[in-house]
């Protein structure tokens, strides 16, 4: 496993131990506790590392998990998507620091 590799499962594992409240600086709604937007933000952008990375298979995963969430998107309450955009966007910035941080140090 390359460095980078190394780095992006680090920075993943970092990312899990985000509370939500952490996460997005609020409370969920009752609603988005229960439709778990959260959750699948966190996939995506752990799915986005990966696949950036070029670790094996990562490439079809994130397919297969961009397409579920437009799937979700379409069914789910408008809130749904929009506490997803937020969350993704959160993970996001997240994620770049840890990296930033690992790869420097490293």
């Amino acid at each position: 496993m390359s460095t980078l590799q190394e780095v992006v499962n680090f920075t993943i594992a970092e990312l899990n131990r985000l509370e939500p409240r952490q996460l997005l600086g609020r409370d969920l709604s009752h609603e988005d506790a229960a439709q778990c937007p959260i959750t699948e933000a966190l996939k995506a952008c752990s799915k986005e590392l990966r696949d950036e990375s070029g670790m094996p298979d990562s490439h079809a995963q994130r397919a297969t998990h961009c397409q579920l969430v437009r799937e979700y998107k379409k069914h789910q309450p408008t809130t749904w998507g929009v506490t997803f955009e937020e969350a993704l966007d959160k993970y996001r910035r997240a994620a770049s620091k840890t990296l930033k941080a690992s790869l420097d140090a490293a």
